[in-house]
């Protein structure tokens, strides 16, 4: 059933809706620049191993200033949508009024989203900025907020009724907009992680000779190397682990933070938020196989696995061929093999 109430104007219709247009135009805006910000922010982690987690306070600010404006502009849009109609021509008025409506309803669920998320926003923001340092108790926190609301709801929530019966009637706030909020705000965390993951470029090359096999990785290091070698019978000669402390290592290192007196050489030793795309590091290792290798057929097996920020892995197999003839010398199938991780 229709409201009997005032109607607004033609005139007033178009003002509101030019309003918002416009607005849509500056939030999509501001939309794209936190985007920006976000893919600018993923460039640079916290690594530090006794940390226990690689995302600071504006890896998770960004994602949840991003979801609500996300929210806010589709019900700008469904505004937009449903105000177009009522410029139609409809000859039977209830159709009109029904439609009217509408657009009027979508409209308060903008202010309604507007001043919600915003005391979202603003919490959230507030708990993170207070513990910077320790982000998993800063989510800790967010949840028993979120759980403490829930189970209290009855005596706090008759505050805001009059307000939800007004802009967002029939919207449950933990099903229809917090647990949303959230569920998106982890879609953007997971896409700055990929993000990561595309700006940090890691490299592999590996390089055979008769006496030995050198391998060199840049930025991106597994934790073990298995190197296996194999003779014509197909009987393995040697298995070997190759950890990463076996590596020489060489780095340019870029962070924001300060600098840990007590721990200068080694990496990942202080709470700092380290640039991986302007640091480089350089990890080489020289393994002698002179005395492993047999006359005839000789492979070379090497494999190991990187993990990326998601924590998925790649798991990599490199196999060469070397044969050893009578006089000593070796022939190599390949003798560098580079590989982008």
């Amino acid at each position: 059933m229709i409201e009997n109430k005032k109607q607004l104007t033609f005139g007033d219709r178009n003002s509101r809706l030019l309003l918002v247009i416009s607005s849509i135009g500056v939030t999509f805006y501001l939309f794209k620049l936190l985007l920006d910000y976000l893919s600018k922010s993923y460039q640079s982690l916290y690594i530090n191993d006794t940390r226990g987690f690689i995302l600071g306070g504006e890896h998770i600010l960004f994602p949840l200033i991003l979801s609500s404006i996300s929210f806010l502009l589709w019900h700008a849009f469904s505004y937009c949508v449903s105000e177009f109609t009522n410029f139609g021509n409809f000859e039977k008025v209830g159709i009109r009024l029904e439609y009217e409506e509408k657009a009027d309803k979508n409209f308060r669920s903008i202010v309604g989203m507007l001043v919600t998320h915003f005391l979202l926003t603003l919490t959230a923001t507030v708990l993170i900025l207070i513990y910077q340092d320790s982000v998993i108790l800063c989510m800790v926190l967010i949840g028993a907020l979120i759980l403490t609301s829930y189970l209290t709801h009855k005596y706090w929530l008759s505050i805001y009724q009059t307000f939800f019966n007004r802009f967002l009637p029939n919207q449950n706030l933990f099903i229809n907009i917090i647990f949303p909020w959230i569920g998106l705000a982890l879609s953007f965390i997971i896409i700055g992680l990929g993000t990561y993951d595309i700006s940090v470029k890691g490299k592999s090359v590996i390089k055979f000779s008769a006496t030995e096999v050198s391998m060199y990785f840049e930025n991106k290091m597994p934790n073990t190397i298995n190197f296996f070698v194999i003779d014509k019978n197909n009987k393995v000669v040697i298995e070997k682990t190759i950890s990463k402390d076996d590596f020489a290592t060489t780095f340019l290192e870029i962070s924001e933070g300060k600098e840990n007196e007590t721990n200068l050489v080694n990496i990942e030793e202080s709470k700092r938020k380290f640039l991986y795309a302007k640091s480089k590091y350089e990890y080489n290792n020289k393994l002698d196989i002179t005395e492993y290798l047999s006359e005839g057929t000789n492979h070379i097996v090497i494999t190991f696995e990187i993990k990326s920020a998601l924590k998925s892995s790649k798991h990599y197999k490199i196999v060469n061929q070397l044969n050893k003839q009578r006089n000593n010398k070796v022939l190599i199938n390949k003798e560098n093999i580079t590989i982008e991780l």
